[in-house]
Parts: C-alpha cells; structure tokens; sequence
C-alpha cells in the first residue's frame, strides 16, 4: 500500500486529487491519503500508516515537513512534482530577461516550479507564478510572457490557451 502526506491547508488542497490519480495511474496501486493535520491531532494514524505502508509518498513543496515527521521511519519516502533535467535546460537557454510564466493548480505550485528553476541556478528569466484558479492572472500572464510552463495538471488547459507559447514541466519523482 502507498500513502500520500499531504496537508490539509486550502492552498495546496485540491493538489492532492492530482497527484493521487497520477500515482495510482502509473503504479497501478492502491493509494491512501493522510494528511499532516490529520497526524498533529492522532498521533496513531502516522504510526498505523506507516506499518501498513510499502512506501510513503509526498510533494517535493511538502517533503521538509514530512521529512520530519518520518525521521525515524525504515520506509522510504518518495516525493513527486513538477521539474526535470531537460526542462531545466531548455529554461537555462532563454535569453536574458525572457518572461516566464508557470502555471499549476493553485498559486503554491507555480511558486514551487518558479523556485526550483531559480535553485538551479538559472538566474536570467523573469518568472511570475499562477495557479490555474485565477483564470484572468494566467491570461495575462499569457500575453505577457514569452514562454508558459504548466504543470501535467493543467497543460492541457494552459496549452488550448496558448498553444504556440505553453511547454509542459513534466511531473517526476525522486526518493529521498
């Protein structure tokens, strides 16, 4: 059995249907969700969990916190998100001061890609990140930006916007 950490909090919450439905699409497995809030307050669920679990799952935006409440945990932790070696360098290519957008579900994620390209080093775009749920900032975005990298989570609707300006910022996974 997989579980999947994950808080609670609104602005990553309707990120974890997503996330849920790729694992359990590409693993073929049955997966659990548990969230940090819901540990804080039983603290058995986090202990029950873990026996019942092959591997434990989280997003790469949420894997410090998990980190720690998996400390003394023999089962690996796996954590997912959107970001990987060639996308990094085509991003690393743009010409100095090319405008980019990233766009996930929600605000945070777009965030979490915008700081994962600026953690890699590469320093010469102008980012702005947008969740998809603020429709009228990514279509400005859109207009303004010379590239739009999008989640797997809503390429398909970033692209039907703007098709010729959208490239995908792939989901992948890494233990930890």
């Amino acid at each position: 059995m997989v579980y999947l950490l994950f808080p609670l909090d609104l602005r990553s919450y309707h990120d974890y249907p997503f996330y849920r439905s790729q694992v359990e699409r590409v693993e073929n497995v049955e997966v659990t969700t548990i969230f940090f809030e819901d540990i804080a307050e039983h603290s058995n669920k986090l202990q029950e969990a873990i026996r019942q679990a092959d591997v434990m799952i989280t997003t790469l935006n949420h894997a410090d916190e998990a980190r720690a409440l998996l400390v003394d945990c023999s089962k690996p932790l796996l954590t997912i998100g959107a970001a990987n070696i060639s996308t990094l360098l085509d991003i690393s290519k743009m010409d100095k001061g090319s405008k980019v957008a990233f766009v996930c579900l929600g605000k945070q994620g777009g965030q979490w890609m915008a700081e994962s390209v600026k953690s890699a080093g590469i320093m010469q775009i102008e980012s702005k990140a947008f969740g998809i749920d603020d429709k009228q900032a990514v279509l400005e975005a859109i207009q303004q930006s010379t590239c739009v990298y999008a989640s797997s989570a809503v390429y398909d609707e970033v692209s039907a916007l703007a098709a010729d300006k959208s490239k995908l910022f792939p989901l992948v996974g890494e233990e930890q």
